[in-house]
C-alpha cells in the first residue's frame, strides 16, 4: 500500500484473542511518496530510529526496517533497546 508506519515498536503492536498480530498507532504513518519529515520527537522514538533518521534525513523504506529489526531485538531480549541510556547517548553513540 505504500505506507510507512513511523512508529514501528512494541508499544503500538497488539495481539489477539486467537495470537494473531495487529500493528497500531498510525497516526504518524505517511505515504511513501508524501514528502514526510522526520519525526520531531526524539525522546519517546529513538530507540528504534534508524541512524538516518536521527541525522535528520527522510525516513524510507529502510528506516522502517530497522525499526522492525530493534522491534525483533526487544521481543527477543525482553527489553526496550538502550534502555540504560539516555537520549544524547544514543544521538551520540
Amino acid at each position: 500500500n505504500n505506507i510507512l508506519h513511523h512508529d514501528v515498536r512494541c508499544k503500538n503492536i497488539l495481539i489477539t484473542e486467537d495470537l494473531t498480530a495487529k500493528i497500531s498507532g498510525f497516526e504518524v504513518s505517511h505515504s511513501v511518496q508524501s514528502d514526510s519529515l522526520p519525526i520531531k520527537n526524539l525522546s519517546d522514538y529513538i530507540r528504534w530510529m534508524s541512524p538516518e533518521i536521527m541525522k535528520g534525513k527522510r525516513y524510507t523504506y529502510y528506516s522502517e526496517m530497522f525499526s522492525f529489526g530493534m522491534l525483533l531485538w526487544e521481543l527477543c531480549y525482553e527489553r526496550v533497546p538502550y534502555e540504560k541510556m539516555a537520549v544524547q547517548e544514543i544521538q551520540e553513540h
